[in-house]
């Protein structure tokens, strides 16, 4: 075969093969990014429903918070301005007379460096105060000269004393009395597991310290040494300290004009807009309407958190879910809620779980197509391979048939014409010119009885005449019809047939027409070696006819493919060996139509033994 149509074939192959693939695998991609397409639309879809049940569950949540929250700060709102809580905390002012005898006792304790004189004025304005804050400003007065003159235990104890003053009590930048006692204490008694009680008892709760104050106590219980209670009382002032920046932040915001808070949401049941700090932790809101503005600062990490587990809006198919801080391309949550966005934990895994099924579905649809394409591929490429190898045998069959043909006949024809053109009365071989003719037609006649028998095989119309026979018999008549050929051709025929063998029931000319397709083979094969055994003899419930020859021998993986028709074995000594390649497929049709066999046993360069079994009569398997 010639590699332009090797080319040429597996071009088809491959385009048989790929071109099936290519437009299911198209279809497949097609299909699969619509189901992609659909499934991100009803994922959104449910993902916008269930923002908005987010967006009304924290609405509620905030409103009740909003309606009496313990962490939650409302501040009024006076003429669009933010009134702060320490706003209202009021700073008292001191009587001449008091005054008068403070500013002496500082004077001796700051500008004449005289502790003890200062101390005498401190207790004299003591004595003459009228007020709480008075009194306050006095003892702390007193309490700080003590601890000057190294009266370590009488200035604890009025610290100890200043502390139980109610927080409204403040200095002139009001700051509470009872603060500055407890700061004065932690620098005294910082080793004393009493100074963080006393520490605490700086009233948060009841009263509202100035940004100021606030800071002082943050400093101050940062030199504290480590432990729950003063852990747990800076966690109390960090959340003071971070309201009183959102404060700060609202109060900064008025300085470039009108906040949202300016025009408060009617109490006609409007939504608020709930606004996000700087610092994401408190949401801000104007409530109250014209006639109560206020604004509303709610810390987010309660709220957010029992919004996140609930079941309700937690249980569904998207499963878990954060509300955080609204990014650059994120949709808001929910108009009252701008700077809000909600993530959910498994979005992504939820369009992949969605096009399991279908991706597994095409997958499965594509391999099988490919197996499917492949399998009719190669079955294609099988059965042109094998009209290919056909047609190039019957190809071979009608050249190696025409010289099969000639070569007798020309023999014929040869000494024919020296029979009829020898001068009258010369002495010629004519007794052997005969017998080369009658072999020749013989041969002729064995060639043709092949091709008949095979054109019949073909069709379906072969008929054997199965009688009782002795094999010696088929045997002897095949040796009689070849002995003069291989006479000529110095061949030494060694018969072995083993006597007393029961019948067979068989077709006398097919068998002996067997015998004699193996010993013509043995011939062509011989390869110089001129010996070749004949051989008759049971083989358990069979007759074994054995032909053996010393020749060329034959490839393993020739041994099945020689009894195939048309099929010649391919080999440089064999090119001008003449042969149709009939013969053993007419001995295995035969072998087979008596319910026999026929195997072949060689080895390359050591010859070959082809046995032909036929059952024999009357022997039980």
């Amino acid at each position: 075969m010639s590699t332009r149509v090797k080319r040429r074939r597996i071009l088809l192959l491959l385009l048989v093969v790929t071109l099936p693939c290519a437009v299911v695998i198209g279809l497949g991609l097609r299909t699969l990014g619509q189901e992609r397409e659909l499934a991100e639309k009803r994922l959104s879809d449910e993902r916008a429903r269930l923002e908005q049940d987010i967006g009304a569950g924290l609405a509620q949540e905030l409103a009740e918070e909003a309606g009496g929250g313990k962490d939650v700060l409302a501040l009024a709102i006076h003429e669009g301005s933010v009134q702060p809580p320490w706003q209202a905390i009021r700073v008292r002012d001191a009587g001449e007379r008091f005054r008068s005898t403070i500013r002496r006792g500082e004077t001796e304790e700051f500008a004449r460096d005289d502790p003890t004189t200062a101390l005498v004025a401190y207790r004299r304005a003591a004595a003459v105060a009228e007020t709480p804050f008075e009194t306050a400003t006095a003892l702390l007065a007193v309490a700080r000269v003590q601890a000057k003159l190294a009266r370590r235990s009488e200035a604890i104890d009025l610290y100890a004393e200043l502390l139980e003053t109610p927080g409204a009590t403040v200095d002139e930048d009001g700051i509470p009395f009872a603060l500055y006692a407890a700061t004065r204490l932690g620098d005294l008694e910082s080793s004393s597991p009493t100074v963080v009680s006393r520490l605490q008892r700086v009233d948060l709760a009841g009263a509202w310290l100035r940004p100021e104050a606030t800071y002082m106590l943050r400093s101050a219980v940062g030199t504290l040494p480590k432990g729950d209670a003063v852990e747990a009382l800076a966690r109390r002032v960090d959340q003071r300290i971070d309201v009183i920046e959102v404060v700060m932040a609202l109060l900064d915001a008025e300085q470039s004009g009108p906040g949202f808070w300016a025009r408060p949401v009617p109490s006609d049941g409007a939504e608020p807009q709930w606004r996000l700090d700087a610092g994401d932790r408190w949401l801000v809101a104007a409530l109250g309407g014209v006639e109560e503005p206020r604004v509303v600062i709610v810390p987010t990490a309660a709220v957010f958190g029992r919004v996140e587990r609930s079941e309700k809006l937690a249980g569904g198919r998207l499963g878990a879910f954060r509300i955080v801080a609204r990014g650059a391309n994120e949709e808001p949550l929910d108009p009252r809620f701008p700077d809000l966005a909600v993530r959910f934990d498994n979005v992504d895994d939820l369009v992949a779980s969605d096009l399991r099924p279908q991706l597994t579905f095409y997958l499965v649809t594509l391999l099988l197509v490919i197996a499917l394409t492949l399998f009719g591929g190669l079955l294609l490429w099988r059965d042109v391979r094998r009209d290919v190898e056909m047609a190039e045998m019957r190809s071979q069959f009608v050249s190696s048939v025409s010289h099969e043909l000639r070569t007798p006949l020309t023999s014929i024809r040869m000494f024919a014409e020296t029979l009829r053109d020898r001068p009258s009365g010369a002495e010629a071989p004519a007794d052997d010119f005969l017998e080369i003719i009658i072999g020749e037609s013989e041969r002729l006649t064995r060639l043709l009885d092949n091709v008949l028998n095979f054109s019949k095989i073909e069709r379906g119309s072969k008929i054997y005449h199965l009688d009782s026979m002795r094999l010696e018999e088929a045997v002897e008549s095949a040796r009689r019809a070849l002995a003069f050929s291989l006479e000529q051709h110095g061949f030494e025929l060694i018969v072995d047939v083993e006597e007393g063998l029961p019948l067979a029931h068989a077709d006398r000319d097919a068998i002996e027409q067997a015998v004699l397709n193996l010993l013509t083979n043995a011939v062509k094969y011989s390869n110089g070696e001129r010996r070749i055994e004949l051989c008759l003899r049971r083989d358990g419930q069979f007759g074994a006819i054995e032909v053996t020859d010393h020749g060329i021998g034959i490839r393993p993986e020739d041994r099945e493919r020689i009894f195939e028709p048309f099929y010649r074995v391919k080999h440089p000594q064999l090119e001008h060996v003449p042969g149709t390649g009939l013969g053993l497929a007419l001995v295995r049709h035969i072998a087979d139509a008596h319910q026999g066999d026929v195997t072949v046993e060689s080895s390359p360069g050591q010859g070959s033994t082809f046995r032909l079994r036929i059952p024999l009569e009357g022997i039980d398997a």
